[in-house]
């Protein structure tokens, strides 16, 4: 996903490099989480925290720190049925927690509903 672009090849791999993401896993019994963000991006955008984003989305899903480095930050999150911690609801949670802190930020446009036309079929 990293890797640089290929542009010889047939298919068209790679190229995410230099921007953040974050990866979510939900399992049967524990969401993985992997939270990547180029230190140039950290850099020039003032205001965004790698640290604060995962804060956000280890607080929503219940998640554990495994690994950190200066770009990238592991985390699991453990299921627990008998407490009403289901990978599912939990990687949900996150995912929404995660998208809430890059909006607070104004990293994400608002929506501007003068794109919906209502003559216009939506699946043309």
């Amino acid at each position: 996903m990293n890797a640089p672009v290929d542009e010889g090849a047939e298919e068209r791999k790679g190229g995410a490099g230099e921007i953040a993401k974050m990866l979510l896993s939900a399992g049967d019994s524990q969401v993985a989480f992997l939270c990547h963000v180029p230190k140039a991006l950290q850099e020039a955008t003032a205001g965004f925290s790698i640290k604060e984003w995962v804060e956000a989305v280890a607080k929503a899903a219940n998640a554990e720190v495994v690994s950190e480095s200066e770009e990238v930050v592991k985390l699991v999150a453990k299921g627990d049925p008998s407490k009403e911690l289901f990978p599912l609801k939990m990687r949900d949670a996150a995912q929404a927690a995660g998208f809430a802190y890059i909006k607070s930020k104004g990293l994400i446009p608002e929506d501007d509903s003068d794109d919906y036309i209502p003559e216009v079929p939506e699946d043309w």
